[in-house]
């Protein structure tokens, strides 16, 4: 009784120990799949992308950027007579002379404390 004991004991730290490396296997396999599944959406963007550049439309827009549009076209620019712009004012609080912690100034920010 005592070797059957000791055998069944055996079988059961052996399938066990197989359970919890097939688990394992099993949730490194999940995750590869999980990658690849990203890596084949990065792929598929990056081949649209550069379906893209193969396009008359791309080719068009790179020539505006480059200052290469159609004759009809009007480059937007200010005269230069034109007034400069508002000045922008800056948050937080104008009359503190010391710096503030980050955290202390987005509390005054947001709740006025």
């Amino acid at each position: 009784m005592v070797v059957a004991l000791a055998l069944v004991v055996g079988l059961v730290a052996v399938f066990s120990g197989t359970l919890s490396r097939s688990t394992d296997t099993e949730a490194r396999a999940d995750e590869a799949r999980a990658e690849v599944q990203v890596r084949e959406l990065e792929l598929a963007a990056a081949q649209e992308e550069r379906d893209f550049f193969e396009t008359d439309d791309f080719v068009r827009w790179q020539a505006r950027v480059h200052g290469f549009g159609r004759a009809a076209e009007v480059r937007f620019a200010l005269p230069e007579d034109a007034p400069p712009p508002a000045p922008i004012r800056p948050i937080g609080p104008q009359d503190a002379t010391e710096a503030m912690a980050p955290f202390e100034a987005w509390m005054e920010l947001l709740f006025g404390a």
